[in-house]
């Protein structure tokens, strides 16, 4: 279980406490698009080696001319009914602050199995309903999802060994790296107005029995 065209959402290890995981404040994040550049192939195999000559490639995001630019504000939440079983069923929920045409209930492959990969899906297709040109202020109670602003240099610097969820992370950080406007990320808790909305929204996805439209 777990796995969607040879896709492992749920992952086989577990990471060391805490690894990967946002710090529990509401301080907002900027996502730094840069990326680690490496000159050959066989230098991205790390394991026994002592050092690696690398590159950071810097993103450079011009604002586009005659654009005048914009702040969207959302919250976003994953559910997942059945956690971690075969039967589980899995909801993507986004709210937006200033304008609730885009908010979104979208339920996911069952496949997806847990409420963490349904955060890191809800990123996905909040990032792919907006305009890149848009900045973001995205809200989330997920340490995880929040986590991958610190991290995902980490992450990729290891080749992917060991992280959960990592096909949908890419996915994201590949959305997130498109992007003209910058996108900014702020934990919160729960209980949070736009956040309970959101949740609502993942859970009526799956519970009103909606088609599967995100794959």
């Amino acid at each position: 279980m777990g796995q969607v065209l040879g896709i492992d959402f749920l992952g086989s290890r577990e990471f060391p406490e805490n690894e990967g995981e946002a710090e529990e404040n509401e301080s907002i994040v900027t996502f730094n698009p840069d990326m680690t550049i490496r000159k050959c192939l066989t230098q991205g195999f790390r394991v026994f080696a002592d050092s690696v000559e690398e590159l950071r490639s810097p993103a450079i995001r011009d604002d586009p001319p005659g654009e005048e630019r914009v702040i969207t504000k959302l919250c976003i939440r994953g559910a997942c009914e059945g956690d971690g079983n075969e039967n589980a069923q899995d909801g993507a929920g986004g709210w937006f602050l200033a304008d609730d045409t885009q908010n979104f209930a979208v339920r996911l492959p069952p496949t997806i199995g847990t409420t963490q990969a349904a955060e890191f899906a809800a990123l996905v297709i909040a990032l792919q309903r907006t305009r890149t040109i848009e900045e973001l202020d995205i809200t989330s109670s997920s340490k995880c999802l929040i986590g991958l602003t610190k991290f995902l240099p980490v992450w990729e610097d290891r080749g992917w060994i060991g992280v959960r969820n990592k096909e949908l992370i890419k996915k994201a950080a590949a959305e997130l790296r498109k992007r003209g406007g910058d996108a900014r990320f702020r934990w919160a808790k729960g209980e949070e107005p736009g956040l309970v909305t959101a949740l609502h929204n993942a859970e009526k996805a799956y519970e009103s029995q909606m088609q599967v439209t995100w794959t």
